[in-house]
């Protein structure tokens, strides 16, 4: 019968019991306890009494407890923000009968102590994805509802945890090269507030390496906060996946230097804090850092090299390879039985080209001179070098100017005036043309500019013009050489 009348009541809540006694209950809150007291049974028949109790948000009233007084304190066990909860008392003698009921009572129930905060594990890098991941302890309060997550300073909302032992978070949208600052509290089922943890950052780890060297840098920022205190700094170096420097700084280093063997093209690196205990580890970003590639050209050559009897000059042209990145070529002559030595830095345009033009040659005797374009690599170690290349300067003629007595300009060929130069000193050289009145129609002081037959761009009439040329050689001897030409359309 004991255990068939809770059945019964939850069937059929009080109602069907409307007939019975009823009696006086009184139910006073205290913080989440509650102090109940009731009548005595009026007609003294009662044995013992069981105790209901309705939650917020609930169906129906439940059993609680069975008592022979007519009072007890019963705490309700988990936070109700003020919600109230209803009691009801039935009487029942000896043989289980219901003998009374009492009227429904009830109070306002509240917690009013602070909710706890989470204490702070760490802010640390995941090796799998590098993303930033945030972790603590729970608080020890029972009925939290989760965390929530600020960032920045001041800080801002950032997300929300749910469930009390829900205790990490991995940050996907923050990159874990920045350093970010952290904090984290705790909230109740009321949605009450503990206070924030201190501001949290993760470990950013950099690196410098010097320039075409095998020597490098790792600096990193300083980690906050650490529970326990914090003891010093973990640095592991690996070459091509395998550990090579495994060291450990103190709490107030934030740099560490070493040289890598020449042969390895590159380094990853990490960095990790320590606390006090040896019980937290929070790991930096991991970094991979290549040092200077030590390339060259793809190719090199020499395209044209040609001694130019008008220019006065060998001129040589080349292609090297646009796709290398290079201050300059630099080219390289020897003579007939000579050394090579370098005469110039050459730039390449955008699809590779370079020239230049050798005036420093001796054109009073014949001569050979051979040509080499060369590229060092970037840290200036090791250089390619083309084939070379050679231009022989003709046994020397006589100096002068040759002119032709007739130009032509509509026709094919001989279109225009340019006469023949040898041995012509380029700095010394002033060509007139005048017409039969006398009047100047062409100058240039230009030894590759030739007259087109035109004065200002208007072709002038056929007939014949007198030239008159002063001209220097490379001996250092000067003339005027005069004469006429005839236009003929």
């Amino acid at each position: 019968m004991r255990l068939l009348l809770p059945i019964l009541i939850l069937l059929c809540p009080f109602a069907c019991l409307a007939q019975s006694e009823t009696m006086g209950l009184t139910v006073t809150a205290d913080t989440l306890c509650a102090l109940l007291s009731w009548d005595d049974e009026p007609t003294g028949q009662a044995d013992h009494y069981i105790v209901y109790r309705l939650m917020p948000n609930e169906m129906h009233f439940d059993s609680i407890d069975t008592t022979h007084a007519t009072t007890m304190r019963h705490c309700i066990g988990r936070q109700t923000c003020g919600d109230t909860v209803l009691f009801r008392i039935v009487a029942l003698s000896a043989t289980d009968s219901v003998i009374a009921i009492s009227a429904t009572a009830g109070d306002a129930f509240d917690d009013p102590s602070p909710t706890t905060a989470c204490r702070p594990n760490c802010v640390t890098v995941d090796s799998a994805g590098q993303h930033i991941l945030l972790s603590w302890h729970p608080s020890p309060d029972a009925d939290i509802m989760g965390y929530y997550i600020c960032s920045g300073n001041p800080c801002m909302e950032y997300d929300t945890v749910w469930g009390r032992l829900d205790t990490s978070y991995i940050c996907l949208d923050h990159d874990a090269r920045q350093q970010h600052s952290y904090r984290v509290l705790a909230f109740d089922s009321c949605y009450r507030a503990s206070p924030l943890t201190p501001y949290l950052n993760n470990l950013v780890l950099n690196a410098s390496t010097t320039p075409c060297g095998h020597s490098a840098t790792l600096s990193w920022c300083h980690y906050n906060n650490m529970p326990s205190g914090l003891r010093g700094y973990a640095i592991q170096v690996c070459y091509a996946d395998t550990v090579a420097i495994s060291d450990t700084v103190g709490d107030t280093t934030l740099n560490y230097t070493f040289d890598a063997p020449n042969s390895i093209n590159g380094f990853s690196a990490t960095v990790t804090a320590l606390s006090t205990d040896s019980n937290i580890t929070a790991a930096s970003n991991r970094i991979v850092i290549s040092f200077d590639i030590i390339d060259t050209a793809l190719f090199l050559s020499i395209t044209h090299c040609q001694y130019d009897i008008l220019e006065g000059a060998i001129v040589v042209e080349g292609l090297v390879d646009s796709s290398y990145q290079t201050d300059y070529y630099t080219l390289y002559r020897s003579t007939s039985h000579g050394n090579a030595v370098p005469i110039a830095r050459l730039t390449a345009d955008s699809i590779g080209r370079v020239s230049f033009a050798d005036y420093d040659i001796n054109l009073l005797q014949s001569s050979r001179y051979t040509y080499i374009i060369g590229s060092h690599d970037r840290c200036g170690l090791r250089e390619k070098k083309s084939d070379s290349v050679t231009a022989d300067i003709p046994p020397a003629n006589t100096r002068g100017a040759i002119f032709p007595n007739i130009i032509t300009p509509k026709a094919d060929n001989n279109q225009t005036l340019c006469p023949s130069l040898r041995l012509v000193d380029r700095d010394v050289y002033d060509l007139y043309i005048y017409n039969r009145m006398g009047l100047l129609v062409f100058h240039t002081s230009n030894p590759k500019e030739c007259w087109d037959a035109t004065r200002n761009g208007t072709p002038l009439p056929q007939g014949t013009y007198t030239y008159i040329l002063h001209i220097g050689y490379i001996d250092t001897t000067v003339e005027t050489i005069q004469g006429t030409i005839t236009i003929v359309y």
